[in-house]
């Protein structure tokens, strides 16, 4: 089995499951450079072999090996009530890694989503701008909400540019979702 996704600026990366837990991701960067990890699904550092200058780019690697791992874990998605019971409150700041294990549950997720919604995002940083497509390759409807134009906004079935402060309450208020800081 392999999977093939597109990484940050035209970087092309191919993940193989080979026999066992073995994995096998082919880089491939501007400028014909490539880089080979391998190791086994347990491992959270891969072996590298290839360009030096791809090596030295550590969110890469560790991106390119969880797309690897997801593409291991990808028949073993979680039923709904291990999804309600794994869903929680996070952030990642600019510039910090993603811990693996929410990343690959992300793409769990979107693989199983009827409807994916974007709120506020320029969909322009992977690996969470692959969320969308996985969710339409896989037959969800995409809605997009965002003040400026994003790659998505051709697949999308809705698109809006509304400030999210008039979008969300009018669209809660349509589904009859009360105001959380109305008081009783």
């Amino acid at each position: 089995m392999f999977c093939h996704a597109y990484f940050m600026a035209k970087t092309e990366v191919i993940a193989r499951v080979l026999e066992g837990d073995r994995l096998e991701c082919e880089i491939t960067a501007p400028e014909n450079r490539k880089l080979t990890l391998s190791g086994s699904t347990s491992d959270v550092e891969p072996s590298a072999k290839g360009s030096l200058a791809l090596k030295k780019n550590p969110a890469l690697i560790h991106n390119a090996w969880a797309f690897a791992k997801f593409t291991y874990q990808k028949v073993n998605l979680p039923t709904k009530d291990e999804q309600r019971s794994a869903e929680k409150s996070a952030t990642i700041s600019f510039g910090e890694q993603l811990v693996e294990a929410d990343l690959l549950r992300c793409q769990q997720h979107a693989q199983r989503a009827d409807v994916f919604v974007t709120l506020g995002t320029s969909l322009g940083v992977y690996p969470v701008a692959a969320l969308p497509e996985i969710a339409v390759r896989r037959g969800a409807s995409l809605v997009v909400c965002n003040a400026e134009p994003t790659p998505f906004d051709t697949l999308a079935s809705v698109r809006s540019d509304l400030p999210l402060g008039t979008l969300l309450p009018a669209v809660a208020d349509r589904f009859g979702i009360p105001d959380p800081n109305s008081r009783i």
